[in-house]
């Protein structure tokens, strides 16, 4: 603990005090006896003594007089440091009364009031200018957010308009396409019409066509065999006959003016 360093002395009980630092004042006057707490003073300290004197006395009612005449010195004595610290708090108290009386001090006073007042007012100008600054900023903002509130007004109501037109728009190209769709849905029914009816017609035809073709085809079949069979009876016949004529010709003398003419016929015929 430093030296410098006082303690409260303000009675807990009989064998105890306070014992906190006592914090001293910066300026004049006498230093200060007790702690910051505002019941730890010298009065209080006086009648905080008279009831631990008198529990004391009665912790030793067998000598009343000792009891009594320590009780009395004890009070004196605290009386005497009560009067101390009045006579201390009396010339504080005059210290005050000549600062307070003091023109000097009131002249200084006066010129820092002074100040402070010049600085308040300054302050003052100073935040009225800026909230006149600030309420021209909000008032052309107001005028800035009118403007822009009346041109989106205007854009709103070109844009309905443009969306009215485009809702009827929309509904006469809808019509328009549903016009269109039934008119190609009526072409595509009568051209389908007429392609079916066409593709039976050549679906009749081909099957007419083939089946005379397989007509034909089974005549050539027939005409081929009948054919085969006209040259098979002609080579027959033929044989039958260079048959025939090999024998008759064996049996005429070969010398003779009709067989050299038939010889010679054969031969140019051949």
């Amino acid at each position: 603990m430093a030296a410098t360093e006082t303690l409260c002395p303000f009675p807990i009980n009989t064998d105890r005090a306070c014992g906190r630092t006592v914090a001293q004042r910066s300026g004049p006057g006498r230093p200060r006896t007790y702690c910051d707490d505002p019941k730890h003073n010298a009065v209080n300290r006086l009648r905080a003594d008279r009831r631990l004197a008198a529990r004391v006395q009665s912790d030793v009612s067998d000598r009343p007089v000792s009891s009594a005449m320590s009780a009395l010195v004890a009070t004196l004595d605290r009386a005497a440091d009560l009067k101390a610290q009045l006579l201390a708090e009396l010339a504080d108290a005059e210290q005050f009364a000549a600062d307070v009386t003091d023109p000097e001090l009131i002249a200084l006073e006066l010129e820092s009031v002074r100040r402070d007042a010049d600085a308040r007012v300054a302050q003052a100008l100073a935040a009225q200018a800026a909230a006149e600054h600030e309420a021209a900023l909000a008032r052309r903002e107001r005028d800035e957010a009118r403007a822009e509130r009346d041109e989106a007004l205007k854009l709103q109501e070109i844009a309905i308009e443009a969306a009215y037109e485009a809702i009827e728009a929309r509904d006469k190209a809808a019509d328009a396409v549903t016009r269109m769709r039934a008119d190609c849905d009526r072409q595509i029914a009568s051209v389908t019409a007429v392609a079916d009816a066409e593709l039976a017609g050549v679906h009749a035809e081909r099957k007419r066509l083939s089946a005379v073709a397989d007509k034909a085809l089974n005549e050539v079949r027939e005409l081929g065999a009948e054919l085969a069979t006209v040259h098979e009876d002609h080579r027959q016949l033929v044989t039958a006959l260079t048959e025939q004529r090999a024998r008759h010709l064996s049996r005429v003398p070969t010398t003779s003016p009709r067989h050299r003419r038939r010889t010679g016929r054969t031969s140019r015929a051949a």
